[in-house]
């Protein structure tokens, strides 16, 4: 994807942060859960990943 500027959309991104909070369940199941989906959901744009 090109801006128009010539930059990719993803020029000069090093990391993405995401933050959530789920005052309804905040068992540990449930951070999985949101972590499966936010990966699912984020699978295609080519940012840095950390490693694991």
């Amino acid at each position: 994807m090109e801006s128009r500027f010539w930059l990719s959309a993803t020029h000069g991104i090093n990391d993405i942060d995401i933050v959530y909070f789920d005052a309804d369940n905040l068992s540990e199941a449930a951070e999985a859960e949101h972590s499966a989906r936010i990966r699912e959901a984020f699978s295609g744009p080519p940012v840095c990943r950390r490693p694991r």
